[in-house]
């Protein structure tokens, strides 16, 4: 993965607000090179750390068994 800034993600489509919703992506439409840096992508992520959380999220759309989307906890 390439992990990209907020403002790189937001020009590219790779996250964006519609309908009430938001949606977080990657590159969907490159080429990539085997031997290159890798999709870019948006990874969400705190500079605060805890020790205990509850976090409630409702998703529309997980790929299932596809890679994409996996909590990294």
């Amino acid at each position: 993965m390439n992990y990209v800034d907020q403002g790189t993600a937001q020009s590219k489509g790779y996250y964006k607000t519609q309908n009430n919703q938001v949606y977080i992506g990657v590159d969907t439409k490159t080429v990539l090179n085997p031997n290159g840096v890798g999709r870019d992508s948006v990874r969400l992520q705190s500079n605060r750390a805890y020790t205990h959380g509850l976090i409630i999220a409702d998703f529309a759309h997980v790929p299932g068994s596809n890679c994409g989307s996996w909590p990294a906890l």
